[in-house]
């Protein structure tokens, strides 16, 4: 992911960096300053001194970039899934956030962004653009079109919780590790199982009570045999299966 700013381009890179090159010289570009990440960089977006990195599985990072040769973290907001892309403006930063769709992020105090809404897509959201009130995201095998208006005028303390239970892994399929996300919208006793295809229990990742928020746990495979795996996830409340391909 690009975006440039002045005499400045800002690169996230495969490495989990954000670099920043001088551009003042077309002809010339040079690397200024870096800045490591905690997630997997994706896509980038830049207002005044900050730039807005879509980082993987470590959500919405938010960089003080007032000095291009030392960047540094200001705040951050996690989010529930894989955030690939985002877009800014004014005082909301967009994130286009995969399995879970477009999240709208309150980021009037860059060190502490919250979230003031979302809309869990029907696809997966990997780019998302601005435009007044509506948000333009492409959703894999969809393109949507989302009035933000009402997340906009949510209070800036509001601290929303889940309105469901949802279950998702990234990266699958996966070799070895995956993330297994999932949301509790009330504290509840929670089982998350994965079984094997003839209905064997071949992991318990959790079985107690939680509070109600988005959660996640590893998933290491490596004990196991390439092939189609079932996560479940069942409370008193709900019970759901994500579907897991393992590749070696």
């Amino acid at each position: 992911g690009v975006a440039v700013s002045g005499n400045y381009a800002y690169v996230v890179d495969l490495e989990s960096r954000l670099r920043v090159i001088n551009i003042s010289n077309p002809a010339n570009p040079t690397e200024v300053g870096f800045y490591e990440t905690t997630g997997g960089t994706s896509g980038v977006a830049v207002s005044g001194n900050y730039a807005y990195v879509a980082d993987g599985n470590a959500g919405l990072r938010v960089i003080n970039i007032a000095n291009p040769a030392a960047p540094t973290e200001a705040g951050f907001c996690e989010t529930p899934g894989w955030a690939y892309g985002v877009a800014v403006s004014s005082n909301y930063a967009y994130v286009a956030d995969g399995v879970n769709g477009l999240r709208v992020i309150n980021i009037s105090n860059p060190a502490a962004p919250i979230e003031a809404g979302f809309y869990n897509t029907p696809g997966s959201g990997f780019g998302v653009a601005i435009s007044g009130n509506y948000a333009y995201v492409a959703d894999g095998y969809y393109f949507g079109v989302y009035d933000c208006s009402q997340a906009m005028t949510a209070s800036d303390h509001f601290i929303p919780h889940p309105s469901s239970f949802s279950l998702s892994a990234f990266p699958n399929p996966f070799n070895a590790m995956t993330t297994i996300r999932y949301d509790v919208p009330v504290q509840a006793q929670v089982e998350l199982r994965v079984f094997d295809v003839l209905g064997r229990n071949v992991a318990t990742l959790m079985n107690g009570i939680l509070t109600a928020g988005s959660h996640d746990v590893r998933f290491d495979a490596n004990e196991l045999s390439s092939g189609l795996y079932f996560v479940r996830l069942k409370s008193a409340h709900s019970s759901m299966t994500q579907k897991v391909m393992l590749v070696k």
